[in-house]
């Protein structure tokens, strides 16, 4: 990145000149221009930050803010019914495909009512075909990470 002094990372940061100080107490500068030395700014900056390694207070602490606002979002959105629990959706997925495969049953029956002039096999055709639909829609499944299969 560039070069800082301790001042100018002071006024970039908003920190105090000390507080700046201290933290780069341990950071040896690159080079010394005049009464100044200078810091590697992608260096300096984490540790004025105080956000050197994961594994620090601040870090930790911005963690656990996050999934606490995580949290609370969920639970605004499953108030506002803008999410559902996994349970309540399986059901209407449940009764939207019994529904379809009642649907899909009657189906040779009143197309035979329409059209009068088609053969048993004709029929038995449809059937079949409509049978091979139902089965590759009752083998899908909903392969999604993190989501437990029901027992």
């Amino acid at each position: 990145m560039s070069l800082e002094t301790a001042n100018r990372l002071s006024e970039l940061t908003g920190r105090t000149r000390r507080t700046v100080k201290d933290r780069l107490k341990d950071l040896k500068p690159v080079r010394k221009e005049g009464r100044s030395y200078l810091y590697e700014s992608s260096d300096a900056l984490p540790l004025i930050f105080d956000i050197d390694t994961e594994d620090s207070p601040v870090a930790e602490k911005a963690r656990l803010d996050k999934l606490r606002a995580d949290e609370i979002e969920h639970r605004l959105q499953l108030a506002k019914s803008e999410v559902a629990p996994i349970a309540i959706l399986e059901g209407a997925l449940l009764r939207i495909s019994e529904q379809i495969c009642s649907i899909l049953d009657s189906l040779p029956l009143r197309i035979k009512k329409r059209v009068p002039k088609l053969t048993a096999r004709e029929i038995e055709n449809i059937r079949r075909e409509i049978v091979k639909a139902q089965n590759a829609a009752s083998e899908s499944n909903l392969d999604y990470p993190g989501i437990k299969k029901a027992t």
